[in-house]
């Protein structure tokens, strides 16, 4: 297994002691650095390209949230924030932070969220792999002199990598899709699957009989919506057969017929 590379954020030494003994000698944990404000975690996030930070939200000179607007979400490894202040959880979920820790937290807490980034970060690695993938394809259709934007066919199925092999999923197995930053997110009967990719790009590859954007991060397949329901100002609750229910937004109103099979 690749060595996750962690950075320890925090102004306070006895909470970034606290965090490497709760990490321990893992084989699979490498601590690049200790930062003890945010100017210098934008530097270490910057040099070190950590996959995991542990980030206090109140420190000097700049404070967790503004760690993340000067290194850009797009360029943010996955994130936990550490605070005693729990008035900060519904901000920090706005930003997309992995976990929340609430000082003081129990072994057992830390050990759960942990566990959490590790996997969120397997997904990532998956994802990232299977891009590779998809560039090596791209690749040989440009040597046999064919268009990589112009696909002659929808796609029928994606690539995921998973413990180093390569899965495809069916796109008729595929719900619907979510964007996730520079990823998106495959829910089939199944669970769901990690991809780097667009819905742009996926609303032009997949069969437009198919599936429809309905939100400017949430494409549905079609043949599973099971219910329509109105709600406010041309906005509509899209329910699917396995009972997730997303929502039609006004900006995206003209795709109902499509919806409706028309």
């Amino acid at each position: 297994m690749p060595t996750t590379r962690v950075l320890l954020v925090d102004d306070e030494a006895l909470a970034r002691k606290r965090i490497r003994s709760l990490l321990g000698d893992r084989p699979d944990i490498e601590i690049v650095g200790e930062c003890r404000d945010g100017r210098e975690a934008v530097r270490a996030i910057a040099e070190l390209e950590p996959d995991l930070v542990f980030l206090d939200i109140q420190m000097p000179k700049l404070d967790g949230f503004g760690v993340l607007e000067e290194v850009g979400l797009e360029r943010m490894p996955e994130v936990v924030f550490v605070t005693a202040f729990d008035a900060y959880a519904l901000d920090a979920f706005a930003v997309s932070a992995l976990d929340f820790l609430l000082k003081p937290f129990a072994d057992e807490r830390f050990e759960a969220t942990l566990t959490r980034a590790l996997e969120r970060l397997k997904e990532r690695r998956a994802a990232e792999l299977g891009e590779r993938l998809s560039c090596l394809i791209d690749g040989r259709r440009l040597a046999l002199g064919q268009s990589v934007d112009e696909a002659p066919k929808p796609l029928r199925r994606l690539s995921i990598e998973k413990r180093g092999r390569i899965h495809f999923v069916p796109v008729a197995d595929i719900h619907w899709i979510e964007s996730d930053g520079p990823y998106v997110r495959l829910h089939t009967a199944d669970g769901h699957h990690l991809k780097r990719d667009s819905l742009k790009r996926l609303e032009k590859a997949l069969d437009p009989e198919l599936f429809v954007r309905i939100h400017r991060s949430t494409m549905v397949h079609v043949d599973r919506v099971a219910e329509l329901q109105p709600l406010f100002h041309g906005e509509y609750r899209v329910t699917l057969e396995s009972g997730a229910e997303l929502k039609l937004s006004r900006s995206y109103r003209d795709r109902l017929p499509r919806l409706l099979g028309g």
